[in-house]
């Protein structure tokens, strides 16, 4: 009997006890990583985060660094970088919706650190709930959006976006006239540093990574 109480109890608090998983660098929850702040210094622990376009009121992610001491709630806007897993993902300020909202999130760094002009990544995952023979199942799927930071510029601008396309050749040589050769090279169309509205995500990619590499060789 008491054997049977035990495993009621252990089933109970295993139950109620929270659980580990990381769904997007956005929403997780107790993941192993290290955040670094503005200020220098450097937190380890098990991080949560719940950071929503619709939840202005968290814009800031949870630390617990041991088992008995109380998680430190931390604004984006303290934060340097968080690393998870060798991966860094950096607070950045995007727009959504129709109104273009300004909005703060982690998005994963793509371009290597230092780089004036950077690459950055938004993983967003959707879930859809189907409904056959009464039967309802749940499908998710993950769209990657990327994000490109001009130097001296706050928010990051969609690489798929109005500020690039259409005309991508003019609008991207602009900006970088300070570089001729590059600047040249966007002009002129050319593979690898241009992409026509419609395009492959890995094109994009690449060609931004071959814009940020000239442009930092160049100023190098």
């Amino acid at each position: 009997m008491k054997f049977a109480y035990f495993i009621i109890g252990l089933f109970l608090f295993s139950s109620c006890s929270p659980s580990t998983y990381f769904r997007t660098p956005n929403e997780m929850q107790l993941i192993l990583g290290t955040v670094l702040l503005k200020n220098g210094k450097e937190l380890e622990g098990k991080i949560n985060a719940n950071i929503r376009s619709n939840k202005a009121n968290k814009n800031y992610i949870k630390v617990t660094q041991s088992e008995n001491s109380k998680s430190k709630e931390i604004q984006l806007s303290e934060i340097s970088e968080v690393r998870i897993r060798n991966v860094v993902y950096v607070p950045k300020t995007i727009t959504y919706g129709l109104f273009e909202r300004p909005f703060t999130k982690l998005l994963k760094r793509i371009t290597p650190a230092g780089n004036i002009i950077e690459l950055y990544e938004d993983e967003k995952i959707t879930t859809t709930t189907d409904l056959n023979n009464n039967i309802a199942t749940s499908n998710s799927y993950t769209n990657y959006i990327y994000y490109v930071q001009f130097p001296n510029e706050d928010e990051c601008l969609r690489a798929d976006g109005k500020y690039f396309q259409p005309d991508f050749d003019d609008k991207v040589s602009s900006r970088v006239k300070d570089c001729s050769s590059l600047a040249k090279k966007i002009k002129n169309k050319e593979k690898d540093f241009y992409y026509p509205v419609i395009h492959s995500v890995d094109r994009e990619i690449n060609v931004w990574l071959n814009i940020s590499s000239q442009y930092q060789k160049c100023k190098e």
